[in-house]
């Protein structure tokens, strides 16, 4: 990813992270019952707060389960308990973790490249006049940015 980075940097253009659903893929053990899909997660001693999307079984490596963190960083040794199914499991290993990849990438901006700009998704909107479309016509400028920079215009 630092690749692109740089090379959006080198050309100044823009480089635009997509993320539909910021989530983490846990190792689990101890599994007993069925979550729920879509329901809200507990998990202790961590304290975190998350929504269950998903769990996936591997012959070699056993379950996975995926979460979508609401409130608090799910921890290895953490026992996630279903707010309406009473399922739990507990967490063996974090196999990836969205919200801090993706703080990785920022603080990468950030140390090598203070001047390059970030812009938020509704900034971007605004930007390409979204906001202002109206149904049957094309959207366009607005007129009204928040980018100074004189790659925008």
């Amino acid at each position: 990813m630092k690749s692109h980075i740089d090379r959006a940097h080198a050309e100044r253009s823009w480089l635009i992270f997509y993320y539909h659903e910021i989530d983490t893929k846990q190792k689990i053990t101890e599994k007993r019952g069925s979550f729920q899909q879509g329901e809200t997660v507990r998990l202790s001693p961590s304290g975190a707060v998350a929504r269950y999307t998903t769990t996936h079984w591997f012959p070699i490596y056993g379950y996975h389960l995926y979460l979508v963190p609401l409130s608090g960083t799910p921890q290895a040794g953490d026992l996630i308990t279903g707010t309406v199914s009473g399922a739990t499991a507990r967490i063996d290993y974090t196999i990836y973790d969205d919200i801090a990849q993706l703080g990785d990438m920022l603080r990468y901006i950030r140390d090598s490249y203070p001047d390059m700009r970030i812009v938020t998704i509704d900034q971007g909107l605004d930007l390409l006049g979204i906001p202002n479309f109206v149904l049957g016509q094309q959207p366009g400028r607005t007129g009204k940015t928040t980018c100074t920079e004189p790659t925008c215009s």
